[in-house]
Parts: C-alpha cells; sequence; structure tokens
C-alpha cells in the first residue's frame, strides 16, 4: 500500500524525504521497482526541528543508518 521505508531512494536523498515529509504526495510513484498509488497527507504544520527530527528519526531507524536531516535543511525546503 505505501512504499518501504527502507530501503528507500526518497529516504536516502534528503531533497526528496523532505519535500515529501512537508508538503505530501499523492498518486503513482515508483520506489526501488515497485509501484505505489496512494496518498501522503502534507505535514508543513509541524515546526522545521519537528520535521528535521521525525526524518532524521527514520533515516537512521528501520535498517537506515543515514545522516540527519538539520532544521535549517527544512527551513530551506519549506522555502522553495
Amino acid at each position: 500500500m505505501y512504499p518501504p521505508l527502507t530501503p528507500n531512494t526518497y529516504i536516502a536523498n534528503k531533497d526528496s524525504i523532505i519535500h515529501v515529509v512537508l508538503n505530501g504526495m499523492q498518486g503513482k510513484i515508483e520506489v526501488d521497482g515497485e509501484v505505489f498509488n496512494n496518498f501522503m497527507a502534507p505535514h508543513s504544520h509541524l515546526s522545521d526541528q519537528e520535521l528535521a527530527e521525525v526524518i532524521s528519526y527514520v533515516r537512521s531507524s528501520f535498517g537506515n543508518a543515514l545522516d540527519p536531516v538539520t532544521a535549517d535543511e527544512v527551513a530551506s525546503a519549506r522555502k522553495k
């Protein structure tokens, strides 16, 4: 129903994961060769720090070992 949290190219790409969590997403998406078609609500109501913490948790859990996301990175993405 939803893309897995690992392995997942959207989670590995900081810009992509920030954009998806911040702005939401709907429609077909292919992740690691599998097609998903569902809706993810935007979470722009969360602060930059809250979003950074949630994204960093996912990037460092579920078998992922990726660098954390900072509140400054989320703030920059929010301005785009």
